[in-house]
């Protein structure tokens, strides 16, 4: 609200100021919005908004705590969480690390599904640059579309159970559930070529090499076998 000054004239005793009685209601109005907008308790300071609900409370202790309507926890700082050391908290009021972002049901533990979010301009999850923990709890981290994992092309999709390797925004590897790999092109190169010094050197089952007239296979560990390869 807006405060009013008392009126003192233009020089003293001019008789144009506020007469005694009008001057002390103003003092008294100024005083009233002071109280309504700043509570000082035992310990506590509170400073509210115009309708009289706080918004910002400081402790003795340091703690600060901003909030909705005096119910809803938006934010809290607390001096002595994190072993003393303070905590930042986003929606409860007892952070438990650094900082603790969890939705407003759960305070003192991330609710479930616990949720952060970066979005850009665009509306809805689908257009978020960052979460983490979904809305519908399905997936703890993604980037970019809706249950999804996307980093610089490599993409999670939960609800498939699969992860793809992408190039310009192309499918080109592809890794299910089960572990299969699948390369969705058809060409797989292995640059370089190694011959294997004997059938007994070092390996590992599945290792495979190549040169210019075999390709060799590691059956078991340390034992490989080779097959000939020949133009046509």
């Amino acid at each position: 609200m807006t405060l009013s000054l008392v009126d003192v004239g233009t020089t003293a005793n001019d008789g144009t100021g506020d007469p005694l009685r009008t001057a002390f209601q103003t003092v008294n109005t100024a005083l009233t919005a002071v109280n309504n907008a700043v509570v000082v308790g035992t310990g506590t300071t509170t400073f509210k908004d115009d309708s009289g609900t706080y918004g910002v409370a400081v402790a003795s202790n340091g703690d600060v705590t901003f909030t909705n309507a005096g119910g809803t926890v938006g934010m809290t700082w607390d001096a002595s969480a994190y072993s003393n050391t303070g905590g930042l908290g986003i929606g409860t009021l007892t952070p438990t690390a650094p900082l603790h972002i969890s939705q407003n049901t759960g305070e003192g533990t991330p609710a479930t599904p616990f949720q952060a979010v970066i979005q850009n301009n665009s509306s809805g999850n689908g257009s978020s640059l960052l979460i983490l923990g979904s809305n519908t709890g399905g997936s703890n981290l993604y980037f970019g579309d809706y249950n999804q994992v996307y980093i610089g092309g490599i993409n999670y999709d939960h609800s498939a159970n699969t992860m793809t390797f992408r190039i310009a925004n192309n499918e080109r590897i592809k890794i299910n559930s089960a572990g299969d790999l699948t390369i969705l092109n058809d060409t797989l190169n292995i640059a370089t070529q190694a011959t294997p010094a004997t059938a007994s050197a070092t390996g590992v089952k599945g290792d495979i090499q190549h040169d210019t007239n075999y390709i060799y296979v590691c059956t078991a560990t340390n034992t490989w076998k080779r097959a000939a390869i020949a133009t046509w």
